[in-house]
């Protein structure tokens, strides 16, 4: 899939968020937007049409990425842009990771859904994912 077709597919929403949709260098995990890698975010997308677009650049190639995503949200005039810096962009991102495990943890503990893990293998394996989404290394 071409990079500005990946692109296009995050602004609108046309993605599976439990699988990885990757043009060339560009791709989506969850609900962001990367270039190159997980060190730099160039979006995160939130409900309601909300965007949080990475107001600093990585390089040449990451700057063209960036304004595939900035020039299909901005065609839309229901969609809202907040542009954040990438530490902060990262912390939103994470943030929300955290909140999925926590939710996980909370619905098997009320036994809404069931796991061949027990508890604690549980918690790590939702470790290792998040340390993983997060751009870190597992063993």
């Amino acid at each position: 899939m071409k990079n500005d077709e990946v692109a296009k597919k995050f602004v609108d929403g046309d993605y599976d968020n439990y699988v990885d949709l990757k043009g060339s260098n560009l791709f989506i995990r969850g609900d962001a937007i990367y270039s190159y890698g997980t060190h730099f975010p160039i979006a995160l997308r939130l409900k309601n049409n909300v965007f949080l677009i990475n107001c600093q650049n990585y390089s040449r190639t990451t700057t063209v990425h960036k304004n595939y995503i900035l020039n299909r949200v901005s065609s839309d005039k229901e969609n809202k842009i907040i542009m954040i810096d990438t530490k902060k962009l990262k912390e939103a991102i994470n943030d929300g990771i955290t909140d999925y495990k926590e939710m996980i943890l909370n619905k098997i503990d009320e036994e809404e859904i069931t796991t061949n893990y027990s508890r604690d293998e549980l918690v790590k394996e939702l470790n290792r994912n998040i340390t993983q989404l997060k751009g870190g290394k597992t063993q």
